[in-house]
Formats: structure tokens, C-alpha cells, sequence
């Protein structure tokens, strides 16, 4: 493993690298990461569905959840809630909070852009019968039932466990081992029942498309805002803060 100063100037560089990037590249990057994001939640969804009112269910989806992020990082795809990051290099003076915040537009619109497509691609499938409607029901509800502030810190959460996830990854000098720290603070996030912006911009719409009574309002305003603040709250500034205080500043 690099040691832990070279990790965060590692994470700082990957920032410069992202906002090089152009626009039209990072849009279609984003696109891909959404559909993968929202694939990962899917398997969780089966999961859950092939073990009803069992911990297996839940245990396994957790699982396997990780498998979508692994894709956004290994292919080379774009996610919001990874790039909250990049503020870590804008603190280490390598770009402006500009390049920081159109980066995060572009992929954010991105990301619920391909999330939406997987979304209504899975309801032309059939495959959402009404056995799976239930499992799905059961868990789209909770999530537009909560107050803000439990959204909020639920996304916090979230974000602390996806940041520092994508973050570790950096400390590996393998494939494998990035696979390793990858994979146990996602399934983590996702047993403990935590809230990430982006897959819920998959398993919302695919409620609303499925015939659930909710609205793209309801879904904006009760999830999707509050979650994606939190998620901005600690990937952006908690995480990234910290390590710039510890391993970066005045060094």
C-alpha cells in the first residue's frame, strides 16, 4: 500500500485529471455511471425479492450492491457522490472551485439521466410482477416517508462510507486490492440502510414507473434534495477537509 500522505496527494491529482476532462466526455461518463449505479441497486432488488422476510435477502443484495461502483471506477465512468472528492484537490490549490462545481453539474445531470433510463428500460422488461412490486414498494416508501433532516443525515452517512471507499482505493498498488477496499464500506452503506443520491434517482422513478402513487415532486422534494446534501455535506467537505488538514496543509 502507498502511504497514507502520498494517498491523498494521489486523490488531490485525480481531481486535476477530471476537470481536463471535456464536457461532453464527462456527460457521457456520468450516463454510464447512473446505469451502474442503478444496476447495483437492481441486484440488491432481486436479492431481496428471491429471500422475502429474510436477513438473507438483505445480507446478499448488500453484497453484491458494491458491483456497481466497481464498475464506475474500473471503467473509467463518472459518479457524483465519488467526485464530491475533487474538493480535496481544489484545497490543495491544483484548480478552481469552478472547474470543481461544473464538473459536479455535468455528472449529476448525467448520472440521473442514465439512472432514469435503466429505470424505465427495467419496466419494459415485465419484469416487475407484483410479487417484485411489493419488494419494491417496501423499500421506495421509507424513503419518502422520512423528515428532512433524516434524509439529510442519512446521505451524510451514506457519503462518508462512498467517499472514503473510492478514497481508499488509491492507497492500493493492485486491482485486487482496490476490489478489497472497495467492496466492504459500500456494503457496509448499504446493510446499514443509508441514503445515496444516485441510486435512489434509480429505484424512485422505477416505483413511479412501476404504478406507485408518488410523484417526481414527492421525489425531489421529501429524498433526492435532502440525500444529495448530505451526501455532498460529508463527501465534499468532511472527508476531503480532514485528510487536506492532516496530510496536505503546510506540508
Amino acid at each position: 500500500m502507498y502511504a497514507a500522505h502520498v494517498v491523498a496527494k494521489k486523490v488531490s491529482e485525480m481531481g486535476e485529471e477530471k476537470t481536463l476532462k471535456g464536457a461532453g466526455r464527462v456527460f457521457l461518463a456520468a450516463i454510464l455511471g447512473g446505469v451502474f449505479i442503478g444496476l447495483g441497486y437492481y441486484i440488491h432488488l432481486e436479492s431481496i425479492h428471491l429471500f422475502p422476510h429474510s436477513p438473507i435477502g438483505q445480507v446478499l443484495g448488500a453484497l453484491l450492491f458494491p458491483t456497481g461502483i466497481m464498475l464506475v471506477l474500473f471503467t473509467g465512468a463518472e459518479l457524483f457522490t465519488g467526485n464530491c472528492l475533487m474538493t480535496l484537490g481544489y484545497l490543495d490549490n491544483r484548480y478552481k472551485m469552478t472547474a470543481v462545481l461544473k464538473n459536479w453539474i455535468i455528472v449529476y445531470v448525467g448520472n440521473f439521466i442514465g439512472a432514469i433510463l435503466l429505470a424505465f428500460l427495467i419496466k419494459q422488461t415485465g419484469f416487475i410482477t407484483e410479487s417484485r412490486l411489493e419488494t419494491l414498494m417496501a423499500l421506495v416508501e421509507p424513503k419518502l416517508s422520512r423528515t428532512f433532516i433524516e434524509a439529510f443525515t442519512l446521505g451524510f452517512l451514506c457519503n462518508v462510507l462512498v467517499a472514503i471507499a473510492v478514497y481508499s482505493t488509491f492507497a492500493s498498488y493492485s486491482e485486487i486490492g482496490q476490489f478489497v477496499t472497495l467492496w466492504f464500506p459500500i456494503t457496509l452503506f448499504v446493510l446499514a440502510g443509508f441514503e445515496h443520491s444516485i441510486a435512489n434517482m434509480f429505484i424512485l422513478p422505477l416505483g413511479l414507473f412501476s404504478g406507485m402513487e408518488i410523484t417526481w415532486e414527492t421525489i425531489f422534494i421529501k429524498n433526492i434534495l435532502p440525500v444529495t446534501f448530505g451526501n455532498i455535506t460529508s463527501g465534499a467537505l468532511f472527508i476531503p477537509i480532514l485528510y487536506y488538514m492532516i496530510y496536505i496543509h503546510d506540508k
